[in-house]
């Protein structure tokens, strides 16, 4: 999908800010350490604790969302979602259980043991069992893909995370309590906007190594 022009002034004013904030090294669109995803915006601060040491003492990502449709896609919680696949796997097993003791021809399994055979309730075409199953796989596939704020946050990918959004687009209870949140103004279409901070960020406590890491993918992404 090609990137909106607003997505990209997004990202340009949130690699600004980094710049503004003290973050030498700044790029675009890296993978984060131990993880399937990337940033829209990643930022490393170096330090010099003394002479002829350079450390890296700080790692950030920023998530830049123009829309709530861009926002939602990425923020199902994922604790509540693996709670309600639980119960929905609970009710499956229940239902199978159910069905199984009406209709024993619908045993599947050649195991000479009863524990290891299966009932395939949707042999019958059963409405309930068919919206359950779809539940289960929305959820499956949710968990999979679109819960990238609170994975990032489990992975510590980096020592902090910011969510930049466009004004109205979330409400600050709606987004992760780690994450912090920089909204920006108004601005004609040629601008590229300036960033509020509404919401300071929690530190996470990032890895060495996944510190070094993102350095390395964001030299690499930069071609340095």
């Amino acid at each position: 999908m090609a990137e909106s022009e607003r997505h990209r002034r997004l990202k340009d004013a949130a690699a600004a800010w980094a710049r503004s904030e003290g973050y030498r090294a700044v790029g675009k669109e890296v993978r984060l350490p131990r993880s399937p995803f990337r940033a829209d915006v990643v930022a490393c601060a170096m330090d010099r604790p003394q002479p002829g040491e350079l450390v890296i003492s700080r790692t950030a990502a920023f998530e830049c969302k123009q829309s709530r449709p861009d926002f939602l896609s990425d923020a199902l919680p994922e604790e509540g979602m693996r709670a309600r696949l639980r119960q929905l796997h609970r009710r499956r097993r229940r239902l199978e259980d159910l069905v199984a003791s009406h209709y024993p021809t619908l045993l599947e399994g050649e195991s000479l043991f009863p524990e290891f055979r299966t009932c395939d309730p949707g042999r019958i075409r059963h409405r309930g069992y068919r919206r359950l199953t779809r539940e289960i796989r929305r959820l499956e596939n949710g968990i999979g893909g679109r819960t990238k704020f609170s994975r990032v946050i489990r992975y510590r990918c980096v020592d902090l995370c910011y969510l930049v959004v466009s004004p109205g687009i979330v409400e600050a209870d709606e987004v992760p309590s780690l994450w912090g949140i920089l909204e920006a103004e108004d601005e004609p279409e040629t601008r590229t906007p300036v960033l509020q901070l509404v919401r300071s960020p929690h530190w996470i406590g990032s890895p060495p190594a996944h510190r070094l890491e993102l350095l390395f993918a964001l030299a690499a992404r930069n071609g340095t």
